[in-house]
């Protein structure tokens, strides 16, 4: 009885080892599988990702991009030039002059308003998550023009108490001055005009232009002549007569405007300015 007892027992102590043995077999199973698993998903997925191209697909940030143009390219010295920029895919926007200068612009770009005195290189630098772009203009700056300057009197020639009228004609100037030898002085436009002056003697008058490209003059004389000296002459002709006669009076004059003849008897007699004869009788 007791053999028939552990037999049973025996049998179910090894239908228990069998399971356990059987359990860990499926739970290395699974471990095994989720090994396998991962290697498949790894072996598999760069494949899935390459395509029929051949090439790993990757996602890229765009490149920025720059354009700068000045407006206008040639300016001269004291004047001024646009910049205008344009950009795309930047975080940032500055452009650099090689005189030194430096602006920060919108992501996008926009204008800058830019003054040298000589040539200058502008670059614009655009910087974004795509990289780095640039581009650059040049504004190139001349010397300013020189101004210039005329001056005419007119007449040139004039009679004490008479006036002359001086016409200045300048280009390229900011001011323009007229100064006389006889220490007159008188302020035209920039462009000029004319001034009337009378001066007691002779004067010489300067016209000076002044400018950003320096300055220019220019004279005109005004040449006052004396006036001329009026002189008369007058003979009675007979110069003795009795009552009741006549007696010519001849009259020469030279630089007269009118000639009179008054007498002591009060009579009075208008000839022309070179004078004439007039009878008289007393």
């Amino acid at each position: 009885m007791r053999q028939s007892n552990a037999e049973p027992i025996r049998f179910a102590e090894l239908l228990h080892g069998k399971k356990e043995k059987s359990l860990k077999t499926v739970r290395g199973f699974r471990s095994a599988c989720s090994i396998l698993s991962v290697v498949i998903s790894a072996l598999v997925l760069p494949i899935y990702l390459t395509g029929c191209g051949g090439s790993s697909t990757s996602i890229t940030n765009p490149a920025p991009t720059v354009a700068i143009t000045a407006n206008p390219t040639s300016i001269i010295s004291g004047n001024s030039s646009t910049l205008t920029l344009t950009a795309t895919n930047a975080t940032q926007v500055v452009i650099n002059g090689s005189d030194g200068s430096a602006y920060t612009l919108q992501p996008s770009g926009g204008t800058q308003a830019v003054k040298p005195t000589a040539t200058t290189t502008y670059t614009a630098v655009a910087t974004g998550a795509g990289g780095t772009a640039s581009a650059t203009a040049t504004v190139t700056v001349g010397a300013p023009a020189a101004p210039t300057i005329s001056i005419t009197a007119g007449p040139a020639s004039i009679t004490v108490g008479n006036s002359s009228t001086l016409t200045v004609t300048a280009t390229n100037a900011t001011q323009v001055t007229l100064t006389g030898s006889d220490g007159s002085s008188y302020t035209l436009p920039p462009s000029g005009g004319t001034q009337a002056v009378s001066p007691a003697s002779t004067a010489t008058y300067t016209a000076t232009a002044t400018g950003v490209g320096g300055t220019a003059s220019a004279t005109a004389t005004v040449t006052v002549v004396a006036l001329p000296v009026t002189a008369v002459s007058i003979i009675a002709s007979p110069t003795s007569i009795v009552s009741g006669n006549s007696s010519t009076l001849t009259v020469t004059a030279t630089n007269a405007n009118q000639v009179v003849i008054t007498g002591s008897d009060g009579s009075s007699y208008t000839l022309t300015p070179r004078g004439g004869t007039q009878g008289v009788r007393t």
